[in-house]
């Protein structure tokens, strides 16, 4: 039965112009069930104890291919003509940037980069990372289901990238009922728009298909989420925000059960609420989905976490490292892992300091700080570990 959130009950699309080496929470897009894919497991059980702190990754990887990616759907399908095949659609790519160059269009789906499969947007990040000037195979099938190779030629990236101000505003403007615009618009992370404008633009493109927007409505569930957990919002507020959330994630996976992007939304929020089996349900329901999201595994830790498993935790944090390892949060979940419940203090600090000489100075340092000054050398339960 799907959960739902109760009144009395009080938690990459991704841009690929980031400024930054290093995100602090991916938005990872809804996919279909990868099929055959593989993918090592995280260890389970005792062996995850001895997993070992990740390392340093590569500090010259800053070429970037202008692009926005979600991961292939039916929506998607709907609303940009994409193939309906497992991969990657191009949502959006920047005028002049290197896919644009590339004649990569909106509709386009990525199957495969470097001839590794691309099952998902936020891999996919991770796989279009390279050198700048690096060269990478791009197995493309178009929307009239051709097949080509295309090499992207990576480039840097702006020291200063606000897709909206750039571009989103403007477009929009051109075309103000244009529902894949509206989406972009809304979850673009360095766009400063406020609740209402984000809610607004979501609340239109949701509107604007009637044949549903599985993630749009999943996105404004997010939107809906955070605005409840500020500390300016008052009892009656949060609990009307969380019960809209609820009902946007259950509508979401009504339409796709297999929805990634809500399973594991859903998920945080329900740990978050300390409904830990629901949220370890949605958790290895996403798992199964998907066994090659970083996000999913991210997600799995938590909620292995809160049902008393930091062992089987510990694993899954480490595997979302390994297939995301510039990513904040994975570094900052497993840092509080070996410190406040495996008795790893050491292993803690080898954590934050692989990530550290990446981060920009300011809240992500200090967030990597505060996973080790949580450390308790002598073990112990605490508090579930939460993402900031």
């Amino acid at each position: 039965m799907t959960p739902r959130f109760k009144p009395l009950v009080l938690v990459c699309v991704l841009a690929l112009l980031a400024t930054g080496c290093t995100t602090r929470r991916p938005q990872t897009e809804p996919r279909e069930s990868p099929g055959r894919s593989r993918i090592t497991p995280p260890p389970r059980g005792k062996r995850a104890e001895s997993v070992k702190p990740p390392t340093t990754p590569a500090r010259d990887l800053l070429g970037r291919p202008g692009l926005v990616l979600g991961t292939n759907s039916d929506t998607w399908s709907s609303l940009v003509k994409s193939a309906r095949t497992k991969g990657v659609v191009v949502l959006f790519s920047t005028p002049n940037g290197p896919g644009s160059k590339a004649k990569l269009e909106r509709g386009d789906v990525i199957t495969s980069i470097a001839d590794k499969p691309s099952t998902n947007s936020e891999l996919a990040v991770v796989q279009l990372r390279g050198k700048i000037g690096e060269s990478k195979k791009v197995q493309v099938t178009k929307p009239d289901n051709r097949k080509q190779t295309i090499t992207i030629k990576l480039e840097k990236a702006p020291d200063k990238s606000n897709l909206t101000e750039t571009y989103y505003n403007k477009l929009v403007q051109e075309s103000p009922n244009d529902a894949v615009l509206l989406y972009l618009r809304a979850q673009d992370t360095s766009n400063k728009a406020n609740f209402d404008q984000r809610l607004a633009d979501l609340d239109k493109a949701i509107n604007a298909t009637p044949a549903g927007f599985v993630e749009a409505l999943s996105l404004r569930a997010d939107v809906l989420w955070a605005q409840s957990l500020k500390r300016d919002v008052n009892a009656d507020e949060r609990t009307k925000l969380r019960q809209r959330a609820g009902d946007d994630w259950n509508v979401a996976l009504r339409e796709d059960p297999d929805n990634l992007r809500t399973l594991t939304s859903r998920s945080m929020a329900l740990a978050r609420l300390r409904r830990n089996e629901e949220a370890k349900r949605d958790a290895d329901r996403a798992m199964k989905v998907d066994p090659t999201s970083p996000y999913a595994h991210y997600v799995s830790s938590v909620a292995e976490t809160a049902v008393g498993r930091p062992a089987e935790a510990a694993g899954l944090a480490r595997k979302a490292i390994d297939l995301a390892p510039y990513t904040i949060a994975y570094y900052v979940l497993l840092a509080r892992l070996y410190g406040t419940r495996l008795a790893r203090c050491p292993d803690a600090q080898k954590t934050v300091d692989a990530i550290l000489p990446l981060t920009p100075k300011g809240p992500d340092q200090d967030l990597l700080n505060r996973a080790v000054a949580s450390c308790k050398p002598g073990g112990g339960r605490s508090p579930t570990p939460r993402p900031e």
